[in-house]
C-alpha cells in the first residue's frame, strides 16, 4: 500500500481532478469513515474492528484474520495522510483538518464554567491555536431540556474571543444538528464587525477577565462568576468622551 499506484490514483484522480478539489467551485470535502484494527489501536467499537459503521460480521465474511486488518488499517492510514498532504499542499481542505475531527467526529469544543478559565488561558495568548487551525464551538443546551441554552451569552463571547480567520459555531452536541423547534438566536445573527485586537488577553494580572476588542463591540467573558458582556463601541466611546 505504500507508495502504490493506487495512492497516486486516489489523489490525483478521486480526491482532485475536475469533480474533486482541481474544480475551483470545491473548496473541501468530507472524507468518512476509517479503518480501526483492535492490534493498533486497542479497542474498535465502530462497531467492531475493520471498516467502521460496516456490519459487524464483516470480518468474518470476508475471511480477514487480525493480521489482515491491521495491514488494511495502516494502508488506510497511509493513504488518509498522504491525500491529507496533497489537500494541504494545495490549499484546500478536509473535515479531519479540524483538531480532534480525526474520525468525522463532529464533536464541537464546549465550555463552561467549570473550564472557562483554563479555556481562556489557554488561548488568549499570541499565536494559540485557533489563530491556524479552525475552531468548532457549541453552545451547550441545559441537561433538562435541550431549547433551553443556559450559556448562550457567554458561549458566543467566547467564540469571539478565541475564534481565528476561521471559526463555527453551532448547537453543542455530538453532530451539531440545531433542533428545528429552537429558534435561532439573535447573538448569532449580531453584527460584531471584525476583531481589532488579534487575540483575546487577561485583563490585569490574574484576574480572571478576558477582552477583545471588535469594531462594533467590545467582548468581556468574566471567568470568575461565568458572565459575558458586549458594549457596543460607540456606547463606550460616549461613555469614556463623558468622563473625560
Amino acid at each position: 500500500y505504500g507508495g502504490s499506484m493506487l495512492t497516486k490514483f486516489l489523489i490525483e484522480e478521486h480526491i482532485f481532478g475536475e469533480t474533486g478539489l482541481d474544480n475551483p467551485d470545491i473548496d473541501g470535502l468530507f472524507i468518512d469513515d476509517f479503518w480501526c484494527s483492535n492490534i493498533l489501536n486497542g479497542s474498535c467499537t465502530d462497531p467492531v474492528q475493520g471498516p467502521t459503521e460496516i456490519d459487524p460480521h464483516s470480518q468474518v465474511d470476508m475471511g480477514l484474520s487480525n493480521s489482515d486488518i491491521l495491514s488494511l488499517t495502516n494502508g488506510w492510514l497511509f493513504n488518509m495522510q498522504s491525500v491529507q498532504q496533497a489537500i494541504v499542499d494545495k490549499k484546500k481542505f478536509t473535515w479531519s483538518l479540524f483538531p480532534d475531527q480525526q474520525n468525522a467526529n463532529l464533536m464541537p469544543m464546549l465550555v463552561d464554567n467549570t473550564s472557562c478559565l483554563a479555556v481562556h488561558r489557554q488561548y488568549c495568548l499570541p499565536s494559540n491555536l485557533w489563530q491556524s487551525v479552525p475552531l468548532i464551538l457549541g453552545i451547550e443546551p441545559s441537561t433538562d431540556n435541550p431549547h433551553v441554552l443556559p450559556s448562550l451569552q457567554q458561549t458566543v463571547a467566547t467564540f469571539l474571543l478565541l475564534r481565528g480567520p476561521y471559526a463555527y459555531i453551532g448547537y453543542g452536541v455530538w453532530g451539531v444538528g440545531w433542533p428545528w423547534a429552537l429558534p435561532r438566536p439573535v447573538e448569532l445573527d449580531t453584527d460584531y464587525g471584525h476583531p481589532i485586537d488579534e487575540h483575546c488577553y487577561e485583563i490585569g494580572q490574574h484576574t480572571g477577565i478576558f477582552t477583545r476588542k471588535w469594531t462594533n463591540y467590545h467582548i468581556y467573558v468574566d471567568c470568575n462568576n461565568w458572565t459575558a458582556k458586549f458594549v457596543e463601541t460607540e456606547k463606550e466611546m460616549e461613555t469614556h468622551s463623558s468622563v473625560l
